[in-house]
């Protein structure tokens, strides 16, 4: 029965640091994702390419995923129109 509880507390924590990505992406303008292993990928541009190298020139606001804000509101008031580069640290 804890197991059964653990694995549905995982899965719920996951969908919700999903979702909080998904709200992110939502209201910032440029998106960019660093996972653990260092690989960057932009997931949002809204200037222009989905590449690395036409984001190289903004000013980004670094946060982890694990600092994000739990509702959508808190979310898009800090983050409505800035650069984010996301440090996927879970």
């Amino acid at each position: 029965m804890q197991m059964r509880q653990w694995k549905s507390n995982l899965l719920r924590n996951y969908m919700d640091k999903r979702k909080q990505i998904k709200w992110l992406r939502e209201t910032a303008n440029c998106v960019v994702e660093e996972y653990n292993d260092g690989i960057l990928e932009c997931t949002k541009n809204r200037y222009g390419n989905r590449t690395i190298e036409s984001c190289k020139c903004y000013d980004f606001i670094k946060i982890k995923l694990s600092n994000l804000e739990e509702s959508f509101l808190d979310i898009r008031q800090k983050y409505y129109g800035k650069n984010v580069w996301l440090l996927l640290d879970k």
